[in-house]
């Protein structure tokens, strides 16, 4: 009879530990239950080792193989994957190759990209956010891609707890490089920016001031402000300004001015602004034209009537401060 009681007390434990898991999930943002179930596939179905490196006689899993067991699985529990490049950096390195008995050099070049990968649940939206880094050699135009898909193969590889084996090269490539005489020189640059750092710098807190603004002269005053960084970009490092070829999402300070700018000229609210300053000299016009178009203005949008209502209140204090400039 003891052992019947124990065995009771048993599945009364397990009964309450099972209801606080169930309560646990429904709590959990979607994306954690969904991460979870593709985990737990894996770790039955695993990923094969298909790909050899020639050079260092390893096996590994190749960008192929990880999309070939993922993309059936994020299907199927819900589970999206969206990858962002946050910076790309390229070198150029001199490789070392035997050919007929003899040492030829041949240019590498050596990417490494940072990248960010949304793991977002369809269910409710939720996401949890994976940063990694991926390098890569390559001595035509494929470093970057291969980069970027080492960079998500690792984010898998993390997220999804799949083991690796060996030093897993991109593409199952190995090169001999040329080592450096003692450290690379830093070179000084010859602006405002001393450093490529510092102008990659000031040039994405640019790109995020842009982003974010709700006019085109707030647009015109930051490329104003900005010109010493410009010039400097055009002469020293121009893919910041206008994008990098490898990157679609990358399209640099002019592309994102150019598609902010355009997005301001189609809002209702930048379009009503510009109407009331063409018409309106003094803050007694503007009265008067806010109550001539007051079913307009109602009828914008949340986002468009904040932004028309600041944009309204900035020129109606300007035009004061003019008055007051005058009238002293």
């Amino acid at each position: 009879m003891p052992t019947l009681n124990l065995q009771k007390e048993d599945e009364k434990v397990m009964t309450q530990a099972q209801k606080i898991d169930n309560s646990a999930t429904e709590l959990a943002p979607a994306v954690y239950e969904a991460i979870r179930l593709v985990q737990g596939e894996l770790a039955k179905i695993g990923i094969s080792k298909d790909g050899v490196n020639e050079s260092q006689k390893y096996k590994f899993r190749g960008i192929d193989q990880v999309y070939g067991a993922l993309s059936p699985l994020l299907a199927k529990h819900g589970l999206c994957v969206l990858p962002r490049i946050i910076s790309r950096e390229m070198n150029e390195r001199i490789t070392i190759k035997e050919w007929n008995g003899q040492k030829k050099e041949s240019v590498l070049f050596y990417v490494t990209v940072e990248a960010e990968f949304d793991f977002v649940a369809v269910a409710d939206g939720s996401r949890h956010t994976v940063r990694t880094y991926g390098e890569a050699m390559d001595s035509g135009d494929k470093a970057t891609n291969k980069a970027m898909s080492a960079a998500y193969k690792y984010a898998a590889f993390m997220a999804f707890a799949i083991p690796t084996e060996g030093d897993n090269d991109a593409d199952g490539h190995t090169y001999d490089v040329e080592p450096r005489q003692g450290p690379a020189p830093r070179t000084k640059l010859d602006g405002p920016h001393t450093s490529k750092t510092a102008l990659r710098k000031a040039v994405i807190e640019m790109i995020s001031a842009a982003r974010k603004c709700d006019s085109v002269e707030c647009l015109n005053d930051i490329l104003r402000n900005g010109k010493e960084t410009i010039a400097q970009a055009e002469r020293d490092w121009p893919s910041l300004l206008n994008g990098d070829p490898n990157i679609e999402e990358d399209i640099g300070l002019k592309g994102v001015v150019a598609q902010r700018r355009a997005a301001l000229q189609r809002s209702p609210a930048i379009l009503l602004i510009n109407q009331m300053k063409d018409e309106c000299a003094s803050v007694q016009e503007m009265g008067v034209w806010w109550v001539t178009n007051e079913d307009t203005i109602e009828g914008l949008d949340d986002a468009e009537r904040d932004r028309f209502d600041t944009l309204f209140n900035e020129h109606e204090s300007s035009l004061q401060t003019a008055n007051l400039t005058r009238a002293g």
